[in-house]
């Protein structure tokens, strides 16, 4: 399933330059924005993402207003992966993720209604971030330790 209330959309592969505006900060990728126009975005959503055809796994593709494009940070240890520099050419190719709850949330949610009361309270970019950051564990006792945690206090 796609982004919600985003129809079904086509992977975009696009060639990018690897830049970084402070040795301190990330590394980023521009993404113009006529390369996802069709994905009728507007604003911050998930992606699966390849860089040079080693996965980068789920990635948040940001909205940069100023630059007229949209852009996902690289931090060091996925460019070490990727085998890129600052100033490289790379070849990206992005897919809307699925947006579905971790089955440890979902359960929490249906289960408990001071959980669900306090998600309903999040925002749309909280919800992603809360959602993001369970799935990135790998053990189901870690998800569920994060969504509770998340939820409960």
């Amino acid at each position: 399933m796609a982004q919600a209330g985003y129809e079904m959309a086509q992977a975009v592969t696009v060639t990018v330059k690897v830049e970084r505006k402070h040795e301190k900060l990330p590394r980023f990728v521009l993404i113009p924005l006529g390369k996802i126009e069709p994905w009728k975005i507007s604003g911050t959503v998930t992606v699966e993402a390849t860089l040079n055809d080693i996965s980068i796994g789920r990635r948040s593709l940001k909205r940069w207003d100023e630059r007229k494009c949209f852009f996902i940070d690289l931090p060091e240890s996925l460019c070490r992966k990727a085998g890129v520099e600052t100033g490289d050419q790379a070849r990206l190719s992005l897919r809307l993720a699925a947006d579905e709850l971790p089955v440890e949330l979902s359960e929490l949610l249906a289960n408990d209604s001071k959980a669900r009361v306090r998600w309903q309270q999040l925002t749309p970019g909280q919800r992603r971030m809360l959602r993001e950051d369970i799935l990135a564990a790998q053990q189901s006792s870690t998800r569920a330790r994060r969504a509770k945690k998340a939820l409960k206090g």
